[in-house]
């Protein structure tokens, strides 16, 4: 009998995959609100056809962040690849919206470059953090 190998994954990467755990069940939640909102005839100054692409939108991203969460709890290195890949995108897209809509912003400013800078936290312990590369094998 074999005894499988437990892998001792460092308490940032916990920290991460709870994170991305909280989010996945936020959009999860997202969803259903959008869902309920058709059916009650709720209008979010989107058409039905936007509403339900972007309620599959949460499901599908959240979904990702599911499956993320619970590989980087077990110290998947696919899970953070995975997480390496969202950060980046999340960040290339706040960062989009910063430049292109900081006029307008105002108040929101400082929650994106919030967001913005918790990302590439993320991202930058994901790939520089030797216990995590010696974790994540």
């Amino acid at each position: 009998m074999e005894k499988t190998k437990k892998i001792n994954v460092p308490i940032g990467a916990k920290i991460i995959s709870v994170l991305y755990f909280l989010i996945a069940v936020l959009g999860i939640i997202l969803f259903f609100h959008l869902i309920i909102g058709i059916g009650l005839n709720f209008k979010l100054g989107l058409s039905e056809n936007q509403t339900i692409f972007l309620g599959l939108f949460f499901v599908i991203s959240s979904l990702i962040y599911l499956y993320t969460s619970y590989g980087l709890s077990k110290g998947k290195n696919h899970a953070r690849i995975i997480a390496i890949v969202i950060s980046i995108i999340v960040s290339l897209i706040i960062f989009f919206i910063i430049t292109s809509f900081y006029s307008s912003l105002y108040g929101a400013l400082i929650i994106y470059l919030a967001l913005l800078f918790t990302n590439l936290i993320i991202l930058i312990y994901l790939i520089v953090s030797k216990k995590v590369k010696n974790s994540f094998k």
